[in-house]
């Protein structure tokens, strides 16, 4: 990463906060919520016809230098959460579905890390 000035820094938190009071204000609590303002997690609900839900965390963390710095990219990652919800989490057609969203992750991950690369130098998470 290159070295930023203090008024840099300064500008880069600014606009990672602005970035984080959006995603406040964009969700529920339950839906997304930040952590150390660097770490942001939404929750994506993947549901069946059957009552099955997956719950699925896209993390994105961003970097010293976010957003202006245009080495500091989001770092992007997503995972399963323990907490399924449904009607029978247990039964072959939920088992079926926990491994085709855990198939469908590494394309979901890259697509979010595509669209952050677009945006690169600037806000990607608005």
């Amino acid at each position: 990463m290159s070295s930023m000035s203090a008024e840099e820094e300064d500008e880069a938190r600014e606009r990672r906060l602005a970035e984080i009071e959006f995603v406040r204000s964009a969700y529920g609590e339950d839906e997304a919520w930040v952590v150390d303002e660097k770490l942001i997690y939404r929750r994506l609900l993947v549901s069946s016809s059957d009552g099955n839900v997956i719950d699925v965390l896209l993390s994105l963390t961003m970097p010293d230098g976010y957003p202006i710095d245009e080495e500091a990219i989001l770092v992007i990652d997503a995972r399963i959460s323990d907490d399924a919800v449904g009607a029978s989490s247990s039964s072959c057609t939920a088992k079926n579905m926990r491994k085709m969203v855990m198939d469908s992750l590494p394309s979901l991950i890259e697509a979010c890390r595509l669209s952050a690369l677009e945006y690169v130098g600037s806000e990607s998470i608005f």
